[in-house]
């Protein structure tokens, strides 16, 4: 049969996807923790080393030049690895509150104008959501399922009179919706049965003189998988609370009345089984916020009212209560008015015991626009910025913080200067969706071109604290940019939002007289724009304000302006004295010099976000203004404005572009980057993508802006309009390919090659010509089986690119997460189990160095002078496919299997075979450091015990063994002594297979 030969078997590229009883000989079905040194030789990767962690936990890392930036969901950090202790390590340099936001519209109808109540549920799958219209005050109630959106039914519950108010909440499978009336002085419901997806018919619950003729101040909580609380002002007066049964309507307990007196306007309940129930409201005879506590089993008054809060002169608008702890609830509320015109909310503790804590805030120039919630044992409400000129009111989820002084940092921002309304004649409900996802309903303003008049929809506004993408940064102009739900940007020393969420307004501008020096007779127009400078000197502007008129009749020289506006408040800017700070820039025309229709800058006040309102007198005469900076928007220059809430945001031809996520079909762009002047946006720079679903993921490739959907590629050519808005070259959205998309913004990565992704298939690879190609088939495996990326990033110096993938699917696969490798110089790919496997949640390339990190705030820089992860020894495996020395199904014999590689420091070494296609390593061989090391060239031999066979497997892997900086061996292949045995595998068959 002849003598046994040398089959050389030179360990090739790693694939998963091919068959490895197929493979051809020398590929790879393991290749962990290796790296391609050179054509068929593989070392193992370099080891980590934990920087210092001080931190409890991250979900994104990020760079600003050289800079690792770190942030945990609430606030951003970088570090500093020079400073002695304690300045080196991670320094909170602003709060970033992290939130993803999406919205979608529930009714937009052309015969509703307003809404007066709308509330949201959610219970089986099923989506509820409940309004009043303003035209007939009807309740209709509306079911779509959770998952697609789609409509079930839309029913008109009752037409029986004008409701007011309405709320609902979720009682098991089942979600309870009420609603009074002041002039039927009634409460009614309706249950759903969100299983069936059917509604009863509405009842009636309470009636008459128990029922305020006066308002409907009225709310409710659920208490138990059945029973409700609710609580209301009856005509008596006094402030009632009832426990029900909601699936049968029938009382448990009460009504009682927790309050002998009366309640007027904002009226709210919250009641905890086990623990107590609160109900806040105005008394508008005393003209405070008033609470009381009861027995949430027995509705019984335990605490009688006491007062929360009390204004001298406004009204109270709504009221909101939460759950603090199990003796705490949060209470909120607004006031209708300050001085001058616009009002602004409060909050503080309420114990069980009836002991009000400090009142905080308050936020000026914001109203409540639903209920306080909370996540993470952090505290939100969503506020709706009060326009005077009613041209920019926007709903924003804001954080309450327990320090009146710190920062009002918006979340996320909701129908961003299109919100209906300027105050809500109730609170809306919310709902989680999910654990992190909080939804509500809120008003949308909106206009047909077939109507001159503005309507109101509804949206369903979700705040997302747990998605994936939030903060997905991006360079750009020397400040690093988030996408997020208010986009934020740090500028090396200072956290700001980018740009400005609001712009100032005039209040009134009140002509006088001055002694001398002033202003000469005519009529002035005014504009104000916030502006503020970053620590790289960059200048932000905000929207222009509406202008505003005013004449002077004093006399020559004798004139002057008292111009008062309203403050911004929703911001970073002008907290502290160490915070960056920000002013009120004034611009008028100057009439007197011809100059009528050009703005010249006249002056400017601080921004003090603690004040409701600034102050500026202008008496400056027109002769000495004309030679200052003109009002930045003069010409016809486009208005700046901050980004939508996005997505990704990618920096491309020069402008930073996004994708909406309120509306995940819309993309919108900056204007040119520029040194001198912040990233600036405005809302006519934006295009949609329809075809198809949603947008998932965004990137540059050379001139083409390149647009992912989940199943779809598309691109578009060009660079928008000019500052004047005009000259617009974008092409229309191009599809480049329909075989694959992107399913994972973090996925996508630049490559020399082009741009790489992870599609429902698989990591594929957008060529510099626009083909696509499957790159990713030889981690199939992997690919398959972790189908999250939390990264991905190229490493120029290792001509590396590293993608971070966690999440194993069933049947669960192990470690718990794994970084997939390619080496783009050699079209090889390997696999790393970083830190024993631990999930790497993401990873940047920070200063010339890989940095990941862990969700619990460890963050790991790779090392070139080890090869141990963070002291632990990492032991590098490749397994080849299987060997088949006579062929496919040919018999042969293997006595000895050779290792040839290079010692390169202490370590055992083990090699395993297997036979015969099964997954079973029967055959084990080891050296241990000292008999390697004794050898000079790391060649051994391992002499088979069981020789005969069709097919054989190798594994060869190090382990600890000596004192090693951990490298162990570098590797070329094997060598199998076969000879081949006539006859085929059928010889190895038991009779029963053999026909």
């Amino acid at each position: 049969m002849g003598d046994f030969e040398n089959l050389q078997v030179q360990f090739g590229a790693l694939d998963t996807k091919m068959d490895p009883r197929t493979a051809p000989p020398g590929t790879l079905t393991i290749a962990e923790n290796a790296q391609v040194q050179t054509q068929g030789v593989y070392k193992k990767r370099y080891g980590y080393t934990a920087l210092l962690h001080n931190l409890s936990s991250i979900i994104r890392l990020a760079t600003l030049g050289s800079m690792l930036i770190a942030c945990d969901g609430n606030a951003l950090y970088n570090y500093d690895a020079a400073g002695s202790p304690p300045f080196n390590g991670w320094h909170s340099v602003g709060r970033v509150p992290a939130a993803s936001i999406s919205q979608k519209s529930v009714i937009l109808d052309q015969s509703v104008s307003a809404f007066v109540g709308y509330s949201t549920a959610l219970s089986a799958g099923v989506r509820v959501d409940s309004w009043i219209d303003s035209t007939n005050g009807y309740v209709t109630i509306q079911l779509s399922n959770e998952a697609t959106g789609a409509l079930i039914s839309r029913t008109l519950v009752d037409s029986t009179g004008v409701w007011n108010v309405v709320h609902s909440v979720t009682v098991g499978s089942f979600v309870f919706v009420a609603f009074s009336s002041n002039a039927l002085q009634k409460i009614n419901a309706v249950l759903i049965n969100c299983s069936l997806e059917t509604l009863s018919a509405s009842t009636n619950i309470q009636t008459g003189a128990a029922v305020s003729a006066a308002r409907a101040a009225f709310d409710m909580v659920a208490v138990s998988s059945t029973d409700v609380v609710l609580a209301w002002s009856s005509a008596t007066p006094d402030v009632r609370a009832w426990r029900m049964n909601a699936i049968t309507f029938a009382s448990v307990a009460g009504p009682t009345v927790v309050g002998a007196e009366a309640s007027n306007r904002g009226l709210a309940v919250m009641a905890t089984e086990g623990e107590f129930g609160t109900v806040l409201y105005y008394n508008l005879a005393l003209g405070v916020m008033r609470a009381a506590c009861f027995n949430a089993a027995t509705t019984a008054q335990t605490v009688a009212p006491f007062t929360v809060s009390a204004a001298a002169a406004p009204v109270n608008s709504n009221a909101g209560l939460v759950r603090y702890d199990a003796t705490t609830v949060l209470a909120v509320w607004d006031w209708a008015a300050n001085a001058p015109a616009l009002p602004y909310v409060e909050w503080a503790t309420v114990t069980s015991a009836g002991v009000v804590g400090t009142v905080r805030g308050p936020l000026y120039n914001h109203f409540l626009s639903s209920k306080p919630y909370t996540y993470a044992s952090k505290f939100y409400v969503n506020a709706g910025y009060a326009s005077a000129v009613g041209q920019q009111v926007s709903h924003f989820t804001v954080q309450l913080n327990d320090a009146v002084t710190s920062a009002f940092v918006p979340v996320a921002v909701h129908a961003y200067r299109s919100a209906g309304g300027s105050s809500p004649p109730m609170l809306s409900d919310v709902v989680a969706s999910t654990t992190g996802v909080y939804r509500t309903l809120l008003t949308y303003a909106y206009k047909f071109l077939s109507t001159t008049t503005t309507r109101q929809g509804l949206i369903s506004a979700e705040t997302d604290f747990i998605s994936p993408t939030r903060l997905l940064p991006v360079e750009a102009n020397g400040d690093t940019l988030f996408a997020n739900g208010a986009a934020v940007k740090y500028d090396g020393v200072n956290v700001s939002e980018n740009n400005f969420h609001a712009y100032p307004e005039f209040i009134s501008a009140t002509p006088g007289a001055i002694g001398a020096a002033g202003m000469d007779n005519g009529v002035y127009s005014y504009v104000a724009v916030y502006e503020s400078a970053d620590a790289k000197g960059n200048t932000a502007r905000s929207t222009t304000s509406v202008p505003i008129a005013a004449t002077t009749t004093a006399g020559a020289g004798l004139g002057k302006v008292t111009l008062v506006t309203t403050q911004l408040n929703m911001t970073q800017l002008g907290w502290t004295s160490a915070r960056q700070q920000g002013s009120i820039s004034y611009f008028r025309t100057a009439p007197s010099t011809g100059a009528v229709t050009t703005h010249y800058y006249v002056g400017s006040s601080k921004i003090d976000p603690k004040s409701a309102t600034a102050t500026f007198v202008d008496s400056t005469n027109d002769s000495l203004i004309i030679t200052e900076r003109r009002l930045y928007t003069d010409g016809g220059i486009l208005d700046r404005e901050p980004p939508l809430p996005s997505k990704q945001m990618v920096l491309h031809q020069g402008r930073v572009w996004g994708i909406s996520s309120a509306d995940p079909k819309l993309v919108f762009y900056s204007g040119d980057v520029a040194p001198g002047e912040d990233v600036w946006f405005s809302n006519i720079q934006r295009f949609r993508v329809e075809p198809g679903g949603d947008l998932s993921a965004i990137a540059s490739l050379d001139d083409k802006l390149v647009l992912f959907k989940d199943d779809r590629i598309f691109k578009v050519t060009g660079r928008g309009s000019n500052q004047l808005g005009q000259n617009n070259d974008l092409s229309l959205p191009q599809l480049i390919s329909s075989d694959a998309g992107c399913v994972n913004p973090r996925s996508v990565v630049q490559t020399p090659d082009g741009i790489m992704f992870l599609s429902k298939k698989g990591i594929y690879l957008l060529n510099r010509s626009e083909q696509v190609s499957y790159i990713g088939a030889a981690v199939d495996y992997f690919t398959s089986n972790y189908q999250t990326c939390t990264s991905a990033e190229m490493v120029p110096d290792r001509l590396e690119i590293r993608f971070t993938m966690v999440d194993p699917v069933a049947p669960l696969v192990t470690p718990a997460g794994v970084t997939l490798v390619y080496d783009y110089s050699q079209d090889r790919w390997t696999h790393w189990a970083l830190n024993d496997g631990a999930p790497a949640v993401d990873s940047v390339f920070a200063d010339g160095v890989w940095h990941w990190t862990k969700a619990d705030g460890h963050v790991y820089r790779e090392d070139s002078t080890t090869y141990l992860d963070d002291g632990a020894y990492v032991p590098m495996t490749l397994e080849t496919a299987w060997i088949e020395p006579s062929g496919s199904q040919g018999f042969a014999r293997v006595n000895r299997v050779m290792v040839l590689g290079q010692w390169r420091d202490d370590h055992g070494l083990e090699v395993q075979v297997a036979k015969d296609y099964s997954d079973a390593y029967t055959m084990d061989f080891t050296w241990d450091a000292a008999a390697l090391a004794a050898l000079g060239l790391e060649q051994v031999a391992a002499h088979l015990p069981d020789q005969k066979g069709q097919s054989y497997r190798v594994r060869v892997h190090d382990y600890e063994d000596g004192a090693s900086t951990g490298e162990g061996y570098w590797t070329t292949g094997i060598l199998l002594k076969a000879k081949p045995i006539r006859g085929a595998f059928d010889k190895l068959l038991q009779a029963g297979a053999k026909a």
